[in-house]
């Protein structure tokens, strides 16, 4: 979203749009590839993570496992399964844990509404989307193949996972989203698009 302060491609359909309106991203970000060293800086600094997700259990393996496996300080959990008058006790719990780093994984575009909507009531300072990152952790999911994952096709081998979940996101969404992208690209542009200063070179 715009209003994020970083935002990296984690989707291959991301990766071809971004491509198609005349940039040149070298690939895919996912978090699932980036967990080990991220999770070794936030341990070696101490920072205290709160986890905001999955189904009832799912965050607390992953909780379980990241101490486990990267020693990360988990200092709450709580499923995303709430409703909006759940909304003022679990921001309140999330700022009394004192987390540093909350990793939000409601599926998107939930979570990301979600944290633009209670961004400036949450007191941790990071606030990370992670989508089904923590379903993955806590052994939820199967990771993707690497063949399958070089050729770009990880949502294909989801679906085949989980069709009747992920029907509407892929078969439905997929094509309309294309069909957005071109219609963007077709556009004549009024002005150049203002540069984060976090893509500079040294930051």
């Amino acid at each position: 979203m715009a209003a994020a302060d970083l935002n990296f491609p984690d989707g291959q359909s991301i990766v071809w749009a971004a491509r198609l309106l005349g940039n040149r991203p070298k690939g895919r970000v996912p978090l699932t590839h980036v967990t080990a060293p991220l999770c070794g800086a936030w341990a070696a600094a101490g920072l205290p993570v709160f986890l905001l997700g999955g189904k009832p259990g799912v965050a607390e393996r992953a909780a379980e496992r990241l101490h486990t496996d990267h020693r990360v300080r988990v200092v709450g959990v709580a499923h995303g399964y709430f409703q909006p008058a759940d909304e003022p006790a679990l921001i309140a719990a999330i700022n009394a844990s004192g987390a540093r780093i909350l990793l939000v994984g409601l599926g998107n575009p939930r979570q990301e509404l979600w944290l633009a909507e209670h961004r400036d009531a949450l007191a941790p300072p990071v606030a990370i989307t992670c989508g089904g990152w923590l379903d993955w952790t806590a052994g939820e999911r199967r990771p993707c193949p690497p063949l399958v994952y070089r050729f770009g096709l990880e949502w294909a081998y989801r679906l085949a996972q989980e069709p009747r979940r992920l029907f509407a996101r892929y078969v439905l969404g997929n094509p309309r989203f294309l069909y957005h992208v071109l219609r963007r690209g077709s556009r004549p542009r009024t002005a150049p698009v203002a540069e984060h200063p976090m893509a500079r070179p040294g930051f």
